[in-house]
């Protein structure tokens, strides 16, 4: 979501996008981290967070291990043709919330 500003002269002045991060849970443990996203908050991104890519415990175990420390470099030596550290599911990380940086929080997964 943007609000863009523009001059009387067709001009953009300002452009102030909303960006996000998510509060990642592995339910086998409890644990909670914060993921920065680095990404634009649009309409649909609740769909994205729930029914599409990161709606699978694929997408968010890897988030939830680079919200923890873990390297791209780390992910990639984790996984191979035989080994996938985070086999796709829907029951062991749930994402609680988002965290806009205009200070919105919403809802995502229900608890």
């Amino acid at each position: 979501m943007s609000t863009i500003v523009i001059s009387p002269d067709g001009k953009v002045v300002a452009e102030n996008k909303v960006t996000y991060s998510f509060h990642v849970r592995d339910n086998r443990t409890g644990e909670v981290r914060l993921y920065e996203m680095g990404c634009e908050w649009f309409d649909h991104t609740v769909w994205f967070l729930t029914e599409g890519n990161f709606g699978c415990d694929c997408n968010r175990g890897e988030s939830f291990a680079r919200a923890g420390g873990i390297s791209e470099e780390a992910l990639d030596a984790m996984s191979d043709d035989d080994n996938d550290p985070f086999p796709c599911g829907h029951e062991r990380y749930s994402i609680i919330d988002a965290v806009l940086s205009d200070g919105r929080v919403i809802r995502i997964d229900e608890q």
